[in-house]
């Protein structure tokens, strides 16, 4: 790196048509591939953890975002209110956890189910992703990885 600056130059080119402004952030691809999925499965309302955690509210009837009175499942049916799970405001639809007229209890039970869903999805990942590096490393390829690395113990490090 010092020599031949490779990684200031690998960088240089990946950034090259970048024009972040103050206060602008990035998104990187896997966000942009994964954030559609997840608000059509739940969101959470960002004002009611914010408020929660300044003491101004509470998650309780009566605490400031429970009743919620929908007339119909959008953004705008529930009159910009909602719970602990709320609805997208670019697009106006609601996740598939949402209920209009759902009490607190009925929202924390809808996130340990997308919890544990999601607990689930990351262990068959993971088993898979074992998986098929353990079929890739067996056999042939094994002495091939043994004598790509035996080298010198002197020359290692």
């Amino acid at each position: 790196e010092v020599i031949t600056g490779y990684l200031y130059w690998l960088t240089k080119a990946m950034v090259k048509n970048v024009n972040l402004e103050d206060g602008d952030s990035w998104d990187g691809p896997i966000k942009k591939m994964v954030d559609p999925l997840t608000d059509k499965i739940i969101i959470s309302n960002s004002k009611i953890i914010k408020s929660v955690a300044l003491g101004e509210a509470t998650c309780d009837v009566g605490g400031g975002f429970y009743p919620m009175n929908c007339t119909e499942d959008t953004y705008l049916g529930c009159g910009k209110a909602f719970g602990l799970i709320s609805c997208s405001k670019t697009s106006g639809d609601c996740p598939a956890f949402f209920q209009g007229d759902a009490s607190a209890k009925d929202d924390k039970v809808s996130g340990g189910v997308v919890f544990f869903i999601a607990i689930v999805i990351l262990f068959v990942c993971l088993a898979g992703l074992v998986t098929v590096l353990q079929k890739l490393l067996l056999g042939m390829s094994t002495r091939v990885v043994y004598k790509a690395t035996d080298i010198n113990g002197y020359l290692a490090i």
